[in-house]
C-alpha cells in the first residue's frame, strides 16, 4: 500500500527561522517580546519584515545593526561606476550587431 504524504512534516528543526532559530531576539520573530505591539494596526514601528532579520543576521556575525543596508548600498555605488567605465551588452545584443555587419559584406 502506497504511503500518503498528506500528513508529513518535512521540517529538520523545530524552529521557523533558520536565521534567528526562533531565539526570540529577532523582531521579526512571533516570540520577540514586543512582536506583537510592533505588528499592530498604526503602530509608530510600522510593522516588522525581512530588514529586521537582515539586522539581526549583522548582529549574530558581529557586525554593526545596518551593515547590511551600508554594503548594499556601496555595492550599487561600485555597479554603478563599474558600468558607466564597461557598459554591459547582452550576448543577443553583440550577436545581433555582428549579424548587421555580415548582411553589409
Amino acid at each position: 500500500m502506497k504511503e500518503s504524504n498528506e500528513n508529513k512534516n518535512y521540517s529538520l528543526t523545530d524552529y521557523n527561522c533558520d536565521i534567528c532559530k526562533d531565539d526570540g531576539k529577532c523582531l521579526n520573530n512571533e516570540n520577540h517580546p514586543d512582536y506583537k505591539k510592533n505588528n499592530a494596526d498604526g503602530s509608530s514601528y510600522g510593522g516588522t519584515d525581512l530588514y529586521d532579520c537582515a539586522d539581526y543576521s549583522d548582529i549574530l556575525d558581529g557586525k554593526p545593526k545596518g551593515s547590511w543596508m551600508v554594503n548594499w548600498y556601496k555595492n550599487i555605488k561600485k555597479r554603478e561606476k563599474d558600468e558607466e567605465q564597461h557598459p554591459y551588452q547582452s550576448d543577443f545584443s553583440k550577436w545581433s550587431q555582428n549579424a548587421k555587419k555580415d548582411d553589409k559584406k
